[in-house]
């Protein structure tokens, strides 16, 4: 599988601060790479470091396989980026600001290059209108209009769903999976957002005080041995007593006589739930608590405590 982008041993400290200590990870060919933390984790300093703007104190950043430098900067013709929010000329209309930008990334593009892009990021009808009347929504889909227009294989987006109400969020997530399944774009998206990582990304990498806490495929995350089912039921005392003496015991974290909650395996649940009914317990529902915000809290919770 062909890696796009890779960071290797990144570190970065600003005066007696270290942003980022150690950081490693590869990112694929077509995948959707989510890259979750906390304010403050690290996150904008590691974007910086992958588009040049900063230099890191010790590691590399590769390209396509290339290495990145101060003197091999037209790596990043191939990259296409939001950092934060775009800066836009509100006095201009948004086909005036799209050119700009395409003459500052040296692309010499034809206008229906310009229409293209336009009608990708739904935003075709209003690209003569003036960048001032736009709402923040349309401003963040110009601003991935200005990240497309040269056409690049990877994409970074730094917070992209940022200051977006619920339907800007959701048409946001709609756009970033289209360009990757539509247009092949390789994407790592920056979030302390935790659900939207859990909506779009196939591997996600947890990042917290500068240093990676665990990298890996979402699913497979997220149905580790440690989900948390919660079963809501109509029993008593004698169903606890025989519990506690079950071979379910050391998977159990918390017991009424209205609700169990369990953490396990999720491929486990059916065999208890068939000894719950032999044990003429009512189940009444069954319900995986388990998440990514839930995983992710706990794993930060686990390393700050660790600190």
């Amino acid at each position: 599988m062909d890696t796009m982008l890779s960071a290797k041993g990144l570190s970065k400290s600003f005066k007696h601060f270290k942003a980022l200590d150690d950081l490693s990870f590869d990112i694929n060919k077509g995948q959707v790479y989510g890259f979750l933390g906390q304010n403050g984790a690290g996150k904008s300093t590691t974007m910086r470091l992958l588009l040049g703007l900063i230099f890191p104190d010790a590691g590399s950043v590769y390209i396509s396989g290339q290495l990145l430098s101060k003197n091999n900067r037209n790596l990043l013709k191939n990259v296409g980026a939001i950092i934060e929010r775009p800066d836009l000329y509100g006095y201009l209309s948004g086909r005036d600001n799209l050119k700009i930008f395409a003459l500052l990334s040296h692309a010499n593009l034809k206008s229906t290059r310009l229409d293209e892009v336009f009608e990708i990021v739904g935003l075709k009808g209003r690209e003569n209108d003036l960048v001032s009347s736009y709402s923040q929504g349309m401003k963040q889909r110009l601003g991935l209009a200005i990240a497309i227009v040269h056409n690049p294989d990877i994409l970074i987006l730094d917070e992209p769903t940022n200051g977006l109400d619920p339907q800007g969020i959701a048409d946001m997530r709609a756009l970033i999976r289209s360009l990757n399944a539509d247009h092949n774009k390789t994407i790592l998206i920056s979030s302390h957002l935790i659900y939207e990582i859990e909506q779009v990304a196939s591997s996600m990498l947890i990042i917290h005080k500068g240093k990676k806490l665990i990298e890996g495929n979402v699913k497979q995350l997220l149905n580790a041995n440690d989900t948390l089912t919660n079963f809501q039921i109509q029993s008593d005392a004698h169903l606890l007593a025989a519990l506690n003496n079950s071979t379910w015991a050391p998977f159990l974290q918390a017991s009424t006589t209205e609700s169990l909650s369990f953490k396990m395996d999720p491929e486990k649940i059916p065999s208890l739930n068939n000894w719950l009914v032999a044990n003429k317990v009512a189940v009444k529902s069954i319900n995986s608590i388990h998440s990514l915000e839930q995983y992710f809290l706990n794993i930060t919770h686990d390393s700050t405590a660790k600190n």
